[in-house]
C-alpha cells in the first residue's frame, strides 16, 4: 500500500505486543543529538535511544526495540552505508530549518507536535528558495569540479563557512547494537 495512505506508526510490535513509541519531532532530535555526541559512549548512546524512543515499556528483546526505532528513525526505509558527505546536521542547522517550516509551510516548530514521520516528509519538500536548502546546495557543491577559477574560489568560501561540525556515525551505533 501507498505509505500515505496508511496510519502512520505510533508502536512498534515485538513478539505479538504492541510498544507504544515517542513520535514527536522534537524527541526524534534530541535521540540524533544523542547518536550524534562523541562524548558518549555507545552502550550509553543505545540506552538514551530506548528511554526516549519509546513512551512506556521497552520490549525484552533488545534487538527487536532497537531495530524498531532505528526502521522508525530512518522512516521504515533501509539506510544505506553511503560514505557520502553528510549535508546536515539537526543541531547546527536548527535555526535555518526552523525558519524554512515558518517561511514555507507557516508552522512554528516551537509550538508543534508533529509526527516525526511528516517532520521528514516536508523537510524533504523545502524548495530551494529557503535559506536553508541554498545551504545545503553549497555543502553539496564539489569546487574541484569547477573549471571557472573565480566560481571555485567562491564555492569554496561558501561551503567552509557552512561546512558541519560533526555528524552521526552510524556505524559505531551498529557495533555497539552487535555488542549487546
Amino acid at each position: 500500500m501507498i505509505e500515505i495512505f496508511r496510519d502512520l506508526p505510533h508502536y512498534i510490535t515485538s513478539n505479538g505486543i504492541d510498544y507504544e513509541i515517542n513520535t514527536q519531532f522534537n524527541v526524534w532530535l534530541e535521540i540524533i543529538e544523542y547518536l550524534s555526541n562523541n562524548k558518549m559512549s555507545d552502550t550509553d548512546k543505545l540506552i538514551c535511544l530506548l528511554m526516549h524512543g519509546y513512551k512506556n515499556d521497552i520490549p525484552p528483546d533488545i534487538n527487536d526495540a532497537v531495530n524498531g526505532l532505528f526502521y522508525f528513525l530512518s522512516r521504515g526505509k533501509q539506510t544505506s552505508d553511503s560514505s557520502g558527505e553528510a549535508l546536515i546536521s539537526f543541531s547546527q542547522d536548527e535555526g535555518l530549518i526552523y525558519s524554512a517550516f515558518l517561511q514555507q509551510y507557516h508552522i512554528d516548530l516551537f509550538e508543534s507536535d508533529l509526527h516525526w514521520w511528516k517532520f521528514l516528509y516536508l523537510l524533504d519538500a523545502l524548495d530551494e528558495n529557503t535559506s536553508f536548502m541554498k545551504i545545503i546546495s553549497y555543502r553539496s557543491v564539489d569546487p574541484g569540479k569547477i573549471k571557472d577559477p573565480d566560481k571555485k574560489k567562491f564555492y569554496r568560501k561558501l561551503k567552509n563557512k557552512y561546512s558541519l561540525h560533526h555528524t552521526i556515525d552510524e556505524h559505531k551505533v551498529a557495533q555497539a547494537l552487535d555488542d549487546i
